[in-house]
């Protein structure tokens, strides 16, 4: 058995492309708590026990509840408990490892990266990898981003009749997915229902990763407070029209997002969806 452990290589490098609000960060520690060479801004396979048991509880001194919210009065306890060992961590974005502390450690002994980041990042470092990357994306309602981005902001989306206002204000600074970027010899693309899928996905990774000596129960890590789904004027709004204008609008003239959905409206139900 642990010869077999020890033994199991992957003739791709995995990566995830971390969209805002598509279970990337659950993904990330998930994978890098149950299974070896996980690498991601969320966490590493190296230290990832110890970054879920201990240091996420140093804060409030109790036992690992079974999730966390880390807003910004949580994250400052948590940097004030641990700055003895933060240097490379920002601990604002709940266990996030800043792109040049990635690179510092490197990404040659990762079977699985997830980041999110500029799509440039793909590109730059994986399009002369000695293996091929095969990149999964992970796709979601377009309403449903919009209102779970609204709701990390702390935004109302109040459905005025020209709603662009408010629609870029809880969109803004998302520039994840450039098709065109992504398009490479040496990375192939594909893709998710998320979150429907994501166990289904953790199920189909941890088929293809090797699995960790060690582990526990991963503690969710929550960025945004629970919506009130039922007070959502795009739930109520009993004009289907505006609700369908709002969907074009994003999947077809929003500058960061209109990339994404075409591509997730091409491969869901293609050969290219990893799990139906």
């Amino acid at each position: 058995m642990e010869e077999e452990r020890s033994s199991r290589r992957t003739d791709v490098v995995y990566g995830l492309l971390h969209m805002a609000k598509t279970a990337g960060t659950t993904i990330n520690g998930e994978l890098a708590m149950h299974y070896e060479k996980v690498c991601g801004n969320k966490g590493f396979s190296h230290d990832y026990y110890q970054l879920n048991v201990r240091k996420f509880d140093l804060a409030s001194k109790q036992a690992a509840p079974s999730r966390r919210l880390y807003n910004a009065a949580e994250a400052t306890a948590v940097r004030n408990a641990t700055s003895h060992v933060q240097k490379h961590h920002n601990i604002h974005s709940h266990g996030h490892f800043s792109l040049d502390y990635m690179k510092e450690i490197g990404f040659a002994d990762c079977d699985y990266l997830a980041n999110e980041v500029g799509s440039q990042f793909w590109a730059h470092r994986f399009g002369r990898w000695h293996k091929p990357l095969e990149l999964h994306v992970p796709c979601r309602d377009p309403i449903d981003i919009l209102l779970s981005m609204c709701n990390y902001r702390q935004l109302r989306f109040t459905c005025q009749e020209d709603f662009t206002e408010e629609l870029h204000a809880c969109l803004k600074g998302e520039s994840r997915f450039k098709r065109r970027t992504l398009t490479h010899r040496n990375i192939h693309m594909k893709c998710f229902r998320s979150p429907h899928r994501v166990q289904a996905y953790l199920e189909y990774m941890g088929e293809r990763l090797q699995k960790k000596e060690v582990s526990s129960q991963y503690v969710q890590r929550d960025s945004n407070i629970p919506r009130k789904k039922e007070e959502e004027c795009l739930a109520m709004r009993e004009n289907y029209t505006y609700k369908v204008r709002v969907v074009q609008y994003l999947t077809r003239e929003t500058e960061h997002f209109k990339d994404y959905f075409e591509f997730c409206r091409d491969c869901i139900h293609s050969e290219d969806e990893l799990v139906k």
